[in-house]
């Protein structure tokens, strides 16, 4: 069972470092169990106080993880401090060094996915990118977005939409990408 998670204006944050957070994405992964996970900074926490289905998405999610000293800042004020900040820059090569399994790069302008795999497989020499696309996180696109990701058999998505597009497509899609195991947005 998952640690009670800190609750912060209604976001609740997981008690990890990112070490702690790395090895839980890579425990389920391994054991074949969906993870949607969520890099969350005050940007995104007040956003969820205007947007209840972002909250929603935030409490489903298996992971919600602090990435911005301005949520670290707040645990301490409520006395209920998390142990540190989990940038997604640094959380997704600490998960890629040990996940196995094709991994796919969604969103962002064109050819700045294919440049983070380039940048990621030069970090990671042993990675391996089954597919990259900018596409757009519109609801009209998700069938031909999910044809590409499963086409490629990725087991790791990695979605760049920018908040909160990239959540509620992932939130809308993983259920529908039975490759997929590890989702982080």
């Amino acid at each position: 069972m998952a640690p009670r998670r800190v609750d912060i204006l209604g976001v609740g944050f997981d008690r990890v470092d990112l070490a702690a957070a790395a090895e839980r994405i890579i425990e389920r992964h391994a054991a074949g169990q969906r993870t949607f996970v969520i890099t969350a900074n005050p940007e995104f926490v007040m956003l969820t106080r205007r947007d209840a289905e972002l909250a929603d998405l935030a409490r489903a999610s298996e992971l919600v993880v602090a990435d911005g000293t301005g949520v670290l800042v707040a645990s301490r004020v409520l006395r209920d401090p998390l142990p540190g900040r989990v940038p997604g820059r640094l959380l997704v090569p600490a998960v890629l060094q040990l996940v196995s399994g094709p991994v796919f790069l969604l969103g962002a302008a064109p050819g700045v996915a294919e440049r983070a795999g380039e940048s990621l497989v030069r970090r990671i020499p042993s990675l391996l990118i089954a597919g990259t696309y900018a596409g757009s996180p519109a609801q009209e696109n998700d069938a031909s977005i999910r044809e590409r990701i499963q086409a490629a058999e990725a087991r790791v998505l990695l979605v760049a939409y920018g908040m909160p597009a990239q959540e509620r497509w992932i939130a809308r899609n993983l259920p529908l990408l039975p490759s997929v195991r590890t989702a982080i947005g």
